[in-house]
């Protein structure tokens, strides 16, 4: 049976990882993410890797261990959309006519 699509949204892994950097806003490990976020470490390790790709978290080794802290003003998964103008406003082309071969 497909899923409903109704179904209620939830955060994703990643906006959960980023929403707990964020909200510690000091260098934090995989550990205490995992402690703010409910999340396992597969699931931690994951989501920082993706928001290290796209330049929203940043890591600092320090004493054998990996520290992270976000770096929103950096990240490129936010992206703005132009204003779509209405369809009215557009110049209308017209209709082209196909022949059909056989």
């Amino acid at each position: 049976m497909p899923a409903s699509r109704s179904a209620d949204v939830t955060q994703s892994d990643v906006s959960k990882v980023f929403e707990a950097l964020k909200a510690q806003d000091d260098f934090v490990t995989v550990s205490q993410i995992m402690i703010a976020t409910s999340l396992g470490r597969p699931a931690v390790i994951r989501a920082l890797w993706w928001l290290q790709k796209s330049r929203a978290a940043e890591s600092v080794e320090s004493s054998g261990d990996i520290h992270w802290f976000a770096t929103p003003e950096t990240d490129t998964r936010t992206h703005t959309i132009d204003e779509r103008k209405k369809e009215e406003d557009l110049p209308r082309k017209p209709k082209r006519s196909y022949v059909r071969l056989n």
